[in-house]
């Protein structure tokens, strides 16, 4: 691998991370309304697969 495509791989691997935090951070505000939505649809599909095992109910 040369040495430029190398460096430009680390750099493009930086760049690509800080763009999917500040997306993150963007849209923290709207994850944490959803929040309790999901976890009521993840803990929903948890009792419909496992009706019977309490050990995956938070």
């Amino acid at each position: 691998m040369p040495g430029w495509l190398y460096a430009l791989s680390q750099c493009g691997l930086f760049v690509v991370l800080f763009v999917v935090f500040i997306v993150g951070m963007g849209l923290l505000k709207e994850w944490r309304t959803m929040q309790f939505r999901c976890l009521t649809l993840v803990a929903s599909d948890i009792q419909l697969c496992q009706p019977g095992d309490k050990r995956e109910k938070i």
